[in-house]
């Protein structure tokens, strides 16, 4: 599935709400290219960094996903993953 920006933007925009409702300072980036780079580059001036867990590849994609995994392990702050509601 290909979203357009604006989808994009409307998506992050809505969670944006919801995190400034809950007091919780979120700043968004929309960008191209591999999904580690651009959050590990995001990364280095952030408290916090949140992801999902998909869970499609290989026996450790089973435990958190390509990404996470990466993620988790190269990120310079903490990292939280997260699962989709069943």
């Amino acid at each position: 599935m290909e979203w357009s920006k604006v989808d994009e933007s409307g998506h992050l925009s809505h969670r944006q709400v919801e995190a400034d409702r809950a007091g919780i300072q979120v700043n968004e980036i929309v960008t191209q290219g591999s999904p580690v780079s651009a959050l590990l580059q995001a990364a280095r001036d952030a408290e916090m960094v949140v992801v999902g867990r998909r869970g499609h590849g290989g026996f450790v994609g089973l435990l958190l996903g390509s990404v996470a995994t990466q993620i988790v392990h190269h990120a310079p702050c903490a990292v939280v993953v997260v699962s989709a509601k069943p």
